[in-house]
């Protein structure tokens, strides 16, 4: 049977009923193979497993020493998703009028009770206006001139090796330091006639 892992720990706690009868009405001694663990005639074993498949082999010994085995498998599955965990930055555009973000670049410290912060992998998305996520997820984000000077929204996506996801939100801010782009990226144009208080054009 499947038991599910939703705690911070990578294991779950598992009970299991176990019986055992003999024809001679004698009590009937229960023990695995996994530990320790004794049960004459009926009652429950508990298990702490982590997450993966586990076979147990019940043995049933009975007063002449006579032995039934029966095996149990046991798949423990992690259904608890990632903490996400974003920061805020600034990048400035390369010479080339682009600036390329990584998803590992807003990570702040994400983690997972049961895969290595190493293992997890990790996406980024832009985000619209109000915070939805807008096109396909990828590893990295292409800024350009049209970005620069604003917070840019975008979303972190972080999965674990059982492909549980979650995300985050934050904010990525764009600069020109070194005057790349067009005054057209930077600057509103102002059109039209300029005059004085008195309506007298201003040449």
């Amino acid at each position: 049977f499947n038991a599910d892992i939703n705690t911070n720990d990578c294991e779950v706690t598992v009970p299991v009923a176990v019986s055992a009868v003999d024809d001679c009405g004698l009590p009937v001694q229960i023990t695995n193979d996994m530990d320790n663990q004794l049960v004459s005639g009926a009652g429950n074993m508990v298990f702490t497993l982590p997450k993966g498949v586990h076979t147990i082999v019940f043995s049933a010994t009975d007063a002449c020493s006579n032995v039934t085995e029966e095996t149990l498998t046991i798949t423990v599955d992690d259904i608890k998703p990632p903490t996400a965990r974003c920061s805020d930055i600034t990048v400035n555009l390369k010479t080339t009028g682009i600036a390329t973000v990584a998803a590992e670049l807003i990570d702040n410290g994400s983690d997972d009770n049961c895969t290595d912060q190493a293992n997890l992998i990790f996406m980024i998305q832009r985000n619209d206006s109000i915070g939805n996520p807008v096109g396909t997820p990828a590893t990295e984000v292409v800024f350009d001139c049209n970005d620069i000077d604003e917070a840019q929204s975008v979303r972190l996506i972080v999965e674990d090796d059982s492909g549980n996801s979650t995300f985050c939100n934050t904010t990525v801010t764009i600069m020109d330091n070194d005057s790349i782009c067009p005054p057209s990226s930077r600057f509103a144009t102002v059109a039209g006639l300029i005059s004085t208080s008195a309506g007298e054009p201003i040449s």
